[in-house]
């Protein structure tokens, strides 16, 4: 387990070389305390000629509480993390940070400017996500988040920020959907799914310049009866 406490901005895990990291563990368990931003996994990078990667090949549990920006796990820009595990992720924001955009489980986002790129986050296993967050975001420069399983995401009603269980701007989520070749939902999986929060597609960054395009799209399957959805669509 690792646990980081601190005053300023504090990461619990950290790769944005050039370099392909592997982490292979039963549970790998993060937890990060800030007063300030915290992030429980963070990758950030601008080039298009490198891609820092991660690849964790076990179970993730994060715990995350911070006052500013506060993430689970913050993929940035030409950068990508894949889990061959579940993931679960404890967020509390304290409803701190910018608006929305202060705090979710699984973040994938891009780099500011012309040249955005955005993040991928693939998750071969379920999810368990709740807190004062977001659960899944993808957020501007064509970023991606697919979770190949199901899971719950659970949003604390106690949240004063406009929170979404899933959100897309600018960005693609998969949740329990089968993909064609191409990365395109052409189906359901037969995982069960519970989520109590709302789905929000929304424009605050879609920014037409994104090399790849302006997509926003959310790919839910809720196929088993015993998979609900306690939220709207916006």
């Amino acid at each position: 387990m690792k646990t980081v406490e601190g005053s300023g901005t504090v990461y619990g895990i950290n790769q944005s070389t050039a370099k392909k990291a592997e982490i292979t563990a039963k549970n790998l368990d993060v937890e990060v305390t800030s007063t300030s931003r915290a992030e429980g996994i963070h990758m950030a990078n601008s080039n298009a000629a490198i891609r820092p990667e991660m690849t964790i090949n076990g179970n993730v549990n994060l715990k995350v509480s911070g006052t500013a920006n506060t993430l689970g796990a913050y993929i940035q820009g030409n950068s990508r993390l894949t889990v061959n595990g579940n993931v679960t992720a404890d967020v509390d924001g304290h409803n701190g940070g910018f608006s929305y955009y202060g705090a979710t489980g699984l973040y994938s986002t891009s780099n500011m400017g012309p040249n955005s790129m955005g993040a991928d986050i693939t998750v071969n296993g379920n999810v368990d996500l709740k807190g004062k967050a977001h659960g899944i975001f993808a957020n501007a420069g064509g970023s991606k988040v697919t979770v190949n399983g199901g899971g719950s995401i659970e949003v604390d009603k106690a949240s004063t920020n406009p929170y979404a269980a899933i959100r897309a701007e600018d960005g693609v989520v998969n949740m329990n959907v089968k993909l064609d070749s191409n990365g395109n939902a052409v189906g359901s999986l037969d995982k069960k799914v519970n989520i109590k929060g709302n789905l929000a597609v929304t424009t605050g960054a879609v920014n037409e310049v994104d090399k790849k395009g302006t997509l926003s799209q959310i790919n839910l399957g809720l196929t088993t009866s015993d998979s609900t959805l306690k939220g709207g669509c916006v």
